[in-house]
């Protein structure tokens, strides 16, 4: 592999660089059919849109304020773990007041370093938007809780600080990023070690723990990780990292970026959303593996997905598509389950905290009148009034 040495502080440079090519060249993806038959062309990283969701604000960078942006205005936004971090919100007691230049300013010590750090990155990305769930969501704005889908899908990038809360800052931007790495000579050509891979940063990360981020990296058509080693960038064609030289000519990934793999495939929106029960049920599996702070947000932060399954299957219950109802009964507990969550049936997958697992349904499962000769399993059936 070609390397780079990776400083403390992150390369705007070169941020801009994957941004700019990703811009330049990719524009369609191959996309395979539900059936696996045929494939075709559909766009990936396009240029997004902004949502339609009533009362739509975003952070300014420029004037350092909320605003209504105007039509088309492109931005970015922030995923992030809040942790033990102070509270900034957007109520209609300060809206006005967070509306004013320079109320969001980076010498506002009740804006958490987060915030101001992602300000930061959107800065040198030349982007002056910037959507930050905290200061541009009026509480109890159910209408936004229910959009996060059409909120992240529709971001130029979305920045995500891969970091314990809100008031850590991101790694590389105010938070300088270690270990060094190793380096050496032989035969007069000089060598790096690389750094730790996406996969295995993420496995110690925070931010992949968190429901609400399932969502935010799913439905993003392009992420840009700060993790505490260093950035990755991840879209629908491409995967770089700041260790690897893996650019090329035509912004495509090349073979040795498959280092990083598996890829995280639920982050590729346009190929991985799901259209098909075995999709949702995979989907299901891993978010429920993820924490929640407040239990009675379970279906809420997994309401983008359903958003999208609807088109096509109608309306859900309790977190069950009717269409597939029967089949999506057929979960289990992976581990022996730990608590109820009351506020839901506890037919429904997510009436439980824990690991859900599905079983593999076979035919006679669902249409024999008799149960097989082991017993073991019986037709299943339902009515709702």
């Amino acid at each position: 592999f070609s390397g780079r040495i990776v400083g403390a502080t992150v390369d705007f440079g070169l941020l801009r660089l994957w941004l700019d090519m990703c811009r330049k060249w990719h524009f369609f993806l191959n996309v395979r059919s539900p059936n696996g038959l045929t494939a075709s062309r559909e766009q990936c990283c396009s240029a997004p849109s902004q949502p339609t969701i009533p009362h739509f604000r975003l952070i300014d960078v420029v004037e350092q304020c909320a605003i209504a942006p105007q039509p088309l205005a492109q931005y970015a936004a922030l995923s992030y773990v809040w942790g033990t971090a102070r509270r900034l919100l957007l109520c209609v007691d300060n809206l006005a007041q967070y509306s004013t230049p320079g109320a969001l300013c980076m010498n506002n010590p009740g804006i958490p370093t987060t915030f101001k750090d992602a300000f930061v990155v959107a800065t040198e990305l030349d982007i002056q938007y910037i959507w930050i769930d905290a200061p541009c969501i009026l509480q109890n704005n159910e209408e936004y809780m229910r959009r996060m889908d059409s909120i992240y899908s529709s971001a130029v990038v979305t920045i995500v600080s891969d970091t314990d809360d809100a008031d850590s800052g991101i790694p590389g931007i105010s938070v300088p990023r270690g270990p060094s790495q190793a380096t050496f000579r032989y035969d007069n050509t000089p060598y790096i070690s690389s750094k730790r891979i996406f996969g295995k940063s993420m496995v110690d990360s925070i931010w992949e723990t968190r429901a609400w981020c399932f969502q935010e990296k799913l439905f993003s058509k392009r992420l840009l990780i700060f993790s505490p080693s260093q950035a990755f960038y991840y879209c629908q064609r491409a995967s770089y990292s700041e260790d690897l030289i893996l650019e090329t000519n035509s912004g495509i990934k090349r073979d040795e970026s498959t280092r990083s793999e598996p890829r995280p495939w639920y982050s590729i929106r346009n190929s991985h959303l799901p259209d098909s029960m075995h999709d949702l049920r995979l989907l299901i599996e891993s978010y429920s593996k993820r924490q929640l702070s407040f239990e009675i947000d379970t279906i809420r932060a997994f309401q983008g997905v359903f958003n999208f399954v609807e088109v096509h299957t109608g309306p859900t219950i309790w977190g069950i598509p009717r269409l597939w109802f029967k089949e999506m009964m057929m979960w289990h507990m992976y581990y022996n389950p730990k608590l109820r969550r009351a506020q839901f049936p506890s037919w429904s997958w997510a009436g439980w905290r824990g690991n859900i697992r599905y079983q593999t349904v076979l035919p006679y499962m669902l249409s024999y009148d008799d149960p097989p000769d082991n017993g073991d399993m019986w037709p299943i059936d339902w009515m709702c009034h």
